[in-house]
Order: C-alpha cells, then sequence, then structure tokens
C-alpha cells in the first residue's frame, strides 16, 4: 500500500465529489481509458478499498467500480470536490439524469485557497422515483393481463 502510494498520488474525495480516472488496458498497455462520473459508494478498508462512479454516456447508465490500489490506474483527479448528506448515493440509479451526467471533457474546479470542502444539499425528488414504479407495476399488470390491456 505505501509503495502504491509513492507510484500514484491519490487525492482527498468524498462519496459525491467527481473523478476522472484514467487506467490502463492490461491487455494493450499503451493504451489509457479515462472515466468521468460522481463517486456513490465507497467500500471496504486498506488495500481492497473501493470506490463507484456513476455517468450517464449515451442515455445509458454506466458504473464502474474501481480498487483504489488497482496497479492498471495511473491518475486520478478530482474535479469537483464536495461531500452529500448521504454516504450512499445509490438513489441515483433511479434519479432523472441530469444528476449524474458528466461531460468527458469537464474541467476541474478550484477551490479557494483555504476553503473547506463544500457541502452538497441538493435533494434528488423522490417524485420520479415513485412515477417511475407505479409506471412498472401498471406495465406489469397489463401483460398479464391481457383482456383489459385491450380495453385501455
Amino acid at each position: 500500500m505505501f509503495r502504491r502510494r509513492q507510484q500514484i498520488d491519490i487525492p482527498e474525495f468524498y462519496v459525491g465529489s467527481v473523478l476522472a480516472v484514467t487506467s490502463a488496458d492490461p491487455y494493450a498497455p499503451t493504451r489509457r481509458n479515462r472515466f468521468v462520473g460522481i463517486c456513490i459508494l465507497r467500500e471496504r478498508h486498506g488495500l481492497k478499498h473501493q470506490f463507484t462512479l456513476r455517468n450517464i454516456v449515451d442515455g445509458v447508465g454506466v458504473e464502474i467500480i474501481y480498487e483504489l490500489y488497482n496497479p492498471t490506474i495511473t491518475k486520478i483527479e478530482v474535479l469537483k470536490l464536495e461531500k452529500r448528506l448521504d454516504d450512499n448515493l445509490a438513489y441515483l440509479r433511479d434519479a432523472p439524469p441530469e444528476y449524474c451526467t458528466f461531460p468527458f471533457d469537464m474541467e476541474p474546479v478550484k477551490l479557494p485557497p483555504g476553503a473547506g470542502v463544500p457541502l452538497n444539499t441538493i435533494q434528488v425528488d423522490r417524485f420520479y422515483n415513485y412515477v417511475y414504479l407505479l409506471k412498472m407495476i401498471f406495465l406489469v399488470y397489463l401483460g398479464t393481463n391481457y383482456k383489459y390491456s385491450l380495453a385501455i
């Protein structure tokens, strides 16, 4: 763990921070992949520490789980440092896309010197989750009751 910290700079980040992770492809060592997303989960400790990034790419939600001390990670950048009220942002999976869509060419947002870590108090509108759930229940109901689906 200490040797890995000497090879790569691991910045301070929290759940809710926007990160860019550059990793090497193990099958093509000269190729680098960069993924930008919001950190929705941090789990485990020590060498097995993991964090999950989420972004919407071409209308599809993409989540990637990274191990913090994985040797294929070449660079971790904090593009926007902030904290959230929750330690687990898994509810963003059901939220509207504007809550977790970030451009891949996003520039880092610099904090003023001496400023603390900002707290993001944005609450995701849970109304969308209920509408989606009701829509799915309705579709399942129509799928199992064919005679009613023709009347609607």
